[in-house]
């Protein structure tokens, strides 16, 4: 089960957040990331367990628990397809600049 862990500190490594969750069962991955794009001040992290039911059991117990000084958000992580669904309904999504077919550019405003 993959798991998603938000409003970590920027101290936090990935042996950390392995260790904590491996207090609940066995962890096949732990990733911490840096939102440099957010303005560099929290990370978020995303942790990978082989049984479900420990997975349950820890996203229970961390979820508000305080690591390195920060009260983390933990719950099941979601693919980009639910966040669509969840966050954006009826709304554009805003594309990555760098993927825009300069036909789509609109020059008569310049």
């Amino acid at each position: 089960m993959h798991i998603y862990v938000g409003n970590l500190t920027l101290k936090v490594k990935s042996s950390e957040l392995k260790k904590a969750f491996s207090k609940f069962g066995k962890v096949i991955s732990a990733n911490v990331y840096k939102n440099i794009y957010g303005g560099g001040y929290e990370a978020v992290g995303f942790v990978e367990m082989s049984d479900e039911e420990e997975a349950k059991k820890a996203m229970s117990e961390l979820d508000g628990s305080v690591l390195s000084g920060h009260k983390i958000i933990v719950h099941q992580a979601r693919s980009t397809e639910q966040n669509e669904g969840e966050y954006g309904q009826g709304k554009e999504r805003r594309k990555d600049p760098f993927s825009i077919d300069p036909g789509e550019i609109d020059l008569s405003q310049f």
